[in-house]
């Protein structure tokens, strides 16, 4: 990713900011490319980026989604 922000999983998806920061964001795209714009945004605005651990399972509740067509 060229946001110069350092994070293990660009695309989970699961996010959490403080209302204050929501102008930074456009969310103008959908499907996958929303998490990296998100980042890059972030990175732009000069926002400190913290990764907490999440437990995930992909077992269930999978998607529908062709994640090549999708992304």
């Amino acid at each position: 990713m060229n946001s110069g922000i350092c994070v293990t999983d660009t695309q989970s998806g699961f996010r959490a900011f403080d209302v204050n920061i929501v102008p930074v964001f456009r969310f103008g795209q959908n499907g996958f490319s929303i998490e990296s714009d998100m980042l890059t945004e972030a990175a732009s605005a000069g926002l400190k980026i913290e990764e907490v651990d999440i437990g995930v399972r992909y077992d269930v509740d999978c998607s529908t989604e062709n994640p090549i067509r999708h992304g």
